[in-house]
């Protein structure tokens, strides 16, 4: 029991996981007493709420007029940091949501949200605290979590009951201003608005990739360096739904080869999940081996692009895949010139007064004896052969077997193809770069796994929504409405009434307005009271539905 209570403020939101508040005492014997921690039934109006002292403050002035106050909140507080052990893991079977989240507090939740099949391997966490687990469930599907009075959360939709529906629909309260409200204020604000929006549960982004075939038994034979004039083959590979363009180059000539399957082998990583992702898009899994443990077995998702992997957890797969590409070849300007190159060798003669070269050359340029002296040497027309003057002669050293030497430098002419850009001989190029360009369109329309949502003419689209745990069409529809009931024309009312049990966030009320003599509907998003010796009021807020004259514009350019 505590004793001298001056004041309590006790307040909700919409979006918080709990009831938040404070008690303001006199009794320097009751504030003493408490504990943080300590739990407290606080009945206020008629209504019961379950609470834990959060925490304690005083002010005082010596020992005159102290200021006594204890902050209170529900006790789901103690499913957030710091309170609450933080949890990794991974819920690698199939798993419904609300199991799910009651798992991870051991207790029930008031679950009004769509329940959905999570499939496995899609809910992990690392580090997270229990509400923060349970609200990454809800907010998926378009839900929040809130606190009810005795203790217990409870998982709603955003809008429990669709904004076009709130006129027909039952309402949890009715209030008038003969009897209810106190004061009223209104705020207009410019809506965000969404008629229109897609949910998916995989990332709905698409590329373009090009490479030269470096493959030792690809187009190029393995080869990736090229010279004027040769022909560079081009691998261009895209994902589904989109149309390529035709390639833009800098110089030389493109030309269409065809479509081949080409076989990839990679090594993907598994980080504490069951899906990682493949550099190209698959239409096949050839095979795949473990490197180190392994996570089961391996399959191909709809999107062609990510492998699962039977359980989540650390591994490496080395995977060998087929990819469709489509090929180009790239020929590089050329010119054919007359190009004249100079050798240096070593001829020896041994016994005899000729050498035959092992490639034809066009000429002799000079030459100089280095050991022994036959004389001139001749070109004959062959180009193979030179010819010496004299006999190499038997001299001291080498009176077995006569040898003179020449170091003789030799001139061979050939058409060589060189780059065109070689004519401009003042700039100094030693390569000659050709920018291509492959681009490519996205083809309009729903993907795997992709749902649009829209409410009338969709002329308003929100941005795509992705969310890997939204894995059924039910779980898509329930975060499509949320969205574009946000979306709606809205506007915000604070409104204080007297107080009446049971007022909570998500709820529709009804208000007899006598100063425009007629009633209007929303709902629900806070819900404030507070209570002194003598009377409780309390304060809510209200976003209601208006007509907009809001419409699209469209610039003309």
């Amino acid at each position: 029991m505590i004793n001298s209570i001056i004041s309590v403020n006790l307040s909700q939101s919409e979006g918080d996981f709990l009831w938040t508040g404070s008690i303001e005492l006199t009794n320097p014997l009751s504030f003493h007493r408490i504990k943080i921690g300590d739990k407290i039934d606080l009945e206020l109006g008629g209504e019961l709420f379950k609470l834990i002292v959060d925490n304690k403050s005083l002010n005082r002035d010596g020992v005159n007029n102290p200021s006594m106050t204890v902050s209170v909140a529900s006790p789901t507080a103690r499913f957030s940091s710091p309170r609450a052990k933080l949890i990794s893991k991974v819920w690698n079977e199939p798993v419904w949501s609300r199991l799910a989240a009651e798992s991870v507090i051991g207790e029930y939740i008031e679950w009004q949200l769509v329940d959905w099949m999570i499939t496995g391997g899609q809910l992990a966490v690392d580090n997270a605290s229990p509400i923060d687990i349970i609200r990454t469930i809800a907010s998926a599907a378009g839900g929040m979590v809130e606190s009810k009075p005795d203790g217990t959360l409870k998982v709603r939709n955003r809008f429990p009951v669709p904004v076009p529906q709130w006129d027909t629909a039952f309402v949890d309260h009715v209030l008038t201003d003969e009897y209810d409200n106190l004061s009223c204020t209104e705020n207009h604000i410019f809506p965000s608005r969404v008629d229109k929006v897609v949910i998916r549960s995989e990332s709905a982004s698409k590329s373009i990739s090009a490479e030269v075939d470096s493959r030792r038994d690809g187009f190029n034979g393995g080869r990736t360096t090229f010279f004027p004039g040769d022909t560079v083959y081009i691998l261009v590979f895209k994902d589904d739904g989109v149309n390529l363009e035709d390639p833009m180059y800098s110089d030389g000539n493109m030309r269409f080869v065809g479509e081949r399957n080409i076989k990839f082998s990679q090594d993907v990583t598994f980080s504490n999940t069951n899906v990682a992702t493949l550099n190209k898009q698959s239409y096949q899994i050839e095979n795949y081996i473990w490197i180190g443990r392994g996570l089961g077995s391996l399959s191909l998702s709809a999107d062609r692009k990510s492998v699962v992997a039977e359980y989540s957890g650390v591994g490496i797969a080395r995977v060998n895949y087929y990819s469709h590409a489509t090929v180009w070849a790239l020929t590089s300007p050329f010119d054919y010139r007359m190009i004249d190159s100079e050798t240096v060798h070593e001829i020896t003669f041994s016994n005899a007064n000729s050498v035959t070269l092992d490639r034809p050359v066009d000429s002799i340029k000079q030459f100089s004896w280095t050991s022994g002296n036959l004389g001139n040497l001749t070109l004959l027309a062959n180009k193979r052969t030179i010819l010496a003057e004299r006999m190499p002669v038997p001299t001291y050293k080498n009176s077995y077997k006569p040898i003179a030497k020449a170091r003789v430098t030799l001139v061979s002419s050939a058409a060589q193809a060189v780059a065109k850009f070689a004519e401009y001989a003042s700039f100094d190029i030693d390569v000659f770069p050709i920018l291509t360009r492959f681009g490519g369109s996205f083809l309009d329309g729903l993907g795997a796994g992709e749902l649009i949502c829209q409410r009338g003419d969709g002329e308003f689209s929100g941005e795509d929504i992705t969310d890997p745990l939204l894995t059924t069409e039910l779980a898509k529809r329930s975060r499509g409405q949320a969205e574009i009931d946000s979306g709606e024309s809205l506007q915000e009312v604070s409104l204080t009434c007297i107080h009446r049990p049971g007022f909570m966030p998500g709820q529709l009320v009804e208000v007899h307005d006598a100063l425009f003599g007629k009633s209007w509907r929303g709902k629900i998003t806070g819900v404030t009271h507070d209570a002194n010796q003598t009377h409780i009021v309390t304060s809510l807020e209200i976003v209601r539905y208006y007509e907009s004259q809001i419409v699209l514009f469209e610039a003309s350019i």
